[in-house]
This record gives C-alpha cells, sequence and structure tokens, in this order.
C-alpha cells in the first residue's frame, strides 16, 4: 500500500518538516505583527474587547467634579449670642419655612 503526497497539509498521512514549522511561525508573526499595526492605545478597534470593560474605561476617563450645593445661613439666636445653622438652597420655599420654623422653636436642641 502506497501513500500518496498530503498536499492540504493536514490529517493523515501528514509529517511536519523543518520547512514547514518554519514557514508556520512566520505566518504566525506576520498575523501578530498585522494585529499589534491595526491595535490603538484604547483598545476601541479590538472587536474581542467586552462592552462593559469599554463602558468601564469611558466612565474613568470621565473628569469627577465635588458637588457644592448653595447654603444660606439663618441665625437662631439674637445678634449678639449668634448661633448660625446652614440650610440648603435646593429646598423649596415652603419646605425651607417650615424647616426653619422648628430650627426657631427647638432653638435649645439645635442650637
Amino acid at each position: 500500500m502506497e501513500l500518496s503526497e498530503n498536499k492540504d497539509r493536514c490529517g493523515l498521512g501528514y509529517k511536519v518538516t523543518k520547512v514547514d514549522k518554519i514557514r508556520i511561525a512566520l505566518e504566525k508573526k506576520e498575523k501578530r505583527l498585522a494585529h499589534l499595526e491595526n491595535h490603538d492605545e484604547d483598545g476601541e478597534d479590538d472587536p474581542k474587547t467586552p462592552i462593559k470593560l469599554r463602558k468601564l474605561i469611558k466612565q474613568e476617563s470621565r473628569i469627577i467634579h465635588l458637588h457644592e450645593e448653595e447654603i444660606k445661613i439663618i441665625n437662631l439666636r439674637t445678634e449678639d449670642a449668634k448661633k448660625e445653622i446652614k440650610v440648603g438652597t435646593t429646598i423649596k420655599g415652603s419646605g425651607r419655612d417650615k424647616l426653619v420654623r422648628l430650627l426657631l422653636d427647638y432653638v435649645d436642641i439645635f442650637a
């Protein structure tokens, strides 16, 4: 029984030669270099990057600003004996008035 030459370079009857090993290594090297040349620094063009990872990268690149709420200073005592309390201005008018009345009623507790 005689074996025919395997031109597809796979399957039964194929033995890897030294020349084939070198050719395969060069093909892999070219493929890796082509992948590295097309790869961006931020990885957006890489289709293998998971969507969750891309979202995390975008969130990390955002600038974080401190939250500063405008406040109004209210004096609960007299001008001589000041006891000031800071109330946020985001509270609407009637709610702020109720809060100030509550603070004035219980000035000994809050002040």
